[in-house]
């Protein structure tokens, strides 16, 4: 396992506080975005917000879980990165870019099609392609880059994952403690909204009824994830959809950091034993840093930031570099 110099200010030593300081707080303004829909192999649409500067290379971000591209963390690296001289292109998964998707499905954190799209689109107009998935959003990244379903472009050269459940069962369990109940309720309200939607667009397949039933996340993964996304139930999906078993896979420089009191987070989500046998993937286990935290009171961008891009620039992190 790398080393870590991430040195959490005293007040955000928790990592409840890390986490909804980040969420809520953010000193860089929404970026000057401008909006594509990109249509899909399967007659659907997700929409791409694109920050170009005529670079060679282009930085792609994935949010998480309901998250979008106005995402603080999306805001602040996005920003940060195109400083550096990177164009940025940020999807939003379907349904989250602000207008509903057109087919049944979603998005899951397996759905790697829309990624493959994207990156293969980039991977003509760009010389270099470097990847940042956070929470949900590294799992997709991660297992895209590992289960070998599709033939990862050779301009692609780094990627770097956050906050990610690379156990989604465990992930599933920590979820749904009293301890993260926010967080839960948060993800649920928007994720049944749409699902509510989308029981009037096509009741033969959504029972609007069982929609307004559910209470807990892994009861929307069991009822609404796994059946409309083609899994037997929830337990299949997280056990399918999970990139833990395909990081010794990974061929291209791929950087993983978790902290150690995300409270989204269990054991199998911290691969010290992938991250020593293949040379290509990196993991970093922070003692703080919350979920997709990392937040400092004093700085415009977050110690997580700085992380990604100078990993981009110069490769493996140590202590003497951050």
């Amino acid at each position: 396992m790398l080393q870590t110099s991430y040195k959490a200010p005293f007040l955000l030593r928790n990592g409840h506080l890390n986490t909804l300081y980040a969420y809520w707080r953010c000193k860089v303004p929404m970026p000057p975005f401008v909006r594509e829909e990109v249509e899909t192999r399967d007659g659907d649409f997700f929409s791409v917000d694109w920050w170009r500067g005529g670079y060679q290379k282009v930085i792609l971000l994935l949010h998480g879980l309901e998250g979008s591209s106005s995402s603080t963390y999306i805001r602040r690296v996005a920003t940060l990165a195109h400083a550096k001289g990177y164009d940025v292109c940020a999807i939003n998964h379907r349904s989250c870019g602000g207008k509903l998707n057109r087919k049944p499905v979603l998005y899951h954190s397996g759905f790697t099609q829309d990624l493959h799209q994207m990156v293969q689109q980039l991977d003509r107009d760009y010389e270099s392609i470097f990847a940042v998935g956070y929470s949900l959003g590294g799992n997709i990244l991660l297992k895209y880059l590992g289960d070998g379903v599709f033939e990862v472009p050779g301009h692609l050269k780094q990627a770097v994952a956050v906050s990610t459940p690379v156990h989604l069962q465990s992930c599933a369990k920590a979820i749904s403690q009293p301890s993260n109940f926010l967080y839960e309720m948060g993800f649920l309200r928007g994720l049944k909204q749409k699902m509510e939607e989308k029981a009037v667009e096509y009741p033969e397949l959504i029972d609007l009824e069982q929609v307004k039933s559910i209470r807990r996340l892994v009861q929307f993964d069991d009822m609404m994830t796994a059946p409309i996304h083609g899994f037997a139930n929830a337990v299949d999906y997280y056990t399918q959809c999970s990139s833990l078993p395909f990081l010794d896979k990974i061929t291209i420089p791929t950087l993983l950091v978790n902290a150690q009191d995300d409270p989204m987070l269990r054991a199998p989500s911290f691969p010290y034993e992938m991250a020593e046998s293949n040379p290509f993937f990196h993991f970093l286990a922070p003692k703080y840093g919350g979920h997709v935290g990392f937040a400092d009171f004093k700085t415009r961008y977050y110690w997580i930031d700085r992380l990604i891009l100078s990993f981009f620039d110069r490769g493996i992190p140590g202590d003497k570099s951050y």
